[in-house]
């Protein structure tokens, strides 16, 4: 399953990726982020591996991230598992003037199992979830 979603950021890129690279800003813009735990590698660095656990309606849900490409201030890209799916996330930030930037993710979404039959129903749903965490980081930045 793929899609792409975009939005404009009422900020400069240097601030955008400022705010985009530093891990602590992370559980302000994904609410159900609990823990961000690096695991191996220099953290958000290309190789890097981090663990990542969610709380999903009363469940924790445990994923890894793999740093694939890192182009700063230009892209950060990674993959991300767990059980059943592997997503893959590309990350552009295009500097529109000099105030503004736009956010461009791309995702791939992999499933296996029960999942990959699924998966064409809640695609709506993914991109509503990636839309509303786009628009609390562009409120958080935007805020700043």
């Amino acid at each position: 399953m793929k899609f792409s979603v975009d939005l404009t950021i009422n900020k400069n890129r240097r601030l955008v990726w400022k705010a985009f690279d530093n891990p602590k800003n992370m559980k302000r813009w994904q609410p159900t982020l609990e823990a961000f735990e690096p695991q191996a590698g220099t953290p958000g660095q290309i190789g890097a591996i981090s663990k990542l656990t969610y709380r999903e309606d009363g469940r924790a849900i445990t994923m890894y991230e793999t740093i694939t490409d890192r182009d700063e201030p230009n892209e950060f890209s990674g993959t991300y598992t767990t059980a059943g799916v592997v997503n893959q996330l590309r990350n552009r930030f295009v500097e529109l003037n000099a105030q503004q930037t736009r956010w461009t993710l791309d995702a791939d979404f992999r499933f296996t199992g029960v999942l990959a039959l699924v998966a064409p129903l809640m695609k709506r749903s993914f991109v509503k979830r990636a839309q509303a965490d786009m628009e609390r980081f562009k409120a958080m930045v935007e805020n700043q």
